[in-house]
């Protein structure tokens, strides 16, 4: 069966009745419908075009938005918390070997004290409260 400009618009409305606003997702979707659609062996579009919905199961074009978007941000989250932990470990680091360093009185102390300091401050910690402050929105 070869779709009409007409039903791959109705696909396009019906996709975002259902509650899909992101656009990359929407365009897919309907992308894997009409491939679905124009595979299959049946003559009716609206009989078609069921089959292919239920192919989603019982999740839908809504349940999959949901689920691309926390994927999305648990990626984003994990970098996060990555870079995070990195930067905590350099900043101790910097810290014990600047005290170290000051507690035998040898050179650089003062740059591994500040830079240390600086980098907890400035980096590790903006970036623990705002995951902590995310956390306690999704709760």
């Amino acid at each position: 069966m070869i779709l009409t400009e007409q039903q791959i618009d109705y696909i396009k409305k019906d996709i975002s009745n259902r509650g899909v606003s992101l656009t990359d997702l929407a365009d897919s979707l309907v992308d894997h419908i009409c491939c679905f659609i124009e595979n299959n062996n049946h003559t009716d579009f609206s009989t078609a075009y069921e089959a292919a919905l239920a192919k989603f199961g019982s999740f839908g074009p809504k349940e999959i938005q949901k689920n691309t978007t926390l994927l999305l941000n648990l990626k984003k989250e994990t970098i996060m918390k990555a870079t995070m932990y990195i930067l905590g470990y350099v900043a101790v680091i910097l810290v014990t070997t600047g005290s170290l360093f000051k507690t035998m009185h040898w050179p650089m102390a003062n740059i591994f004290l500040v830079t240390g300091i600086m980098l907890l401050n400035i980096g590790v910690l903006p970036m623990y409260f705002y995951n902590k402050y995310k956390q306690s929105i999704a709760q």
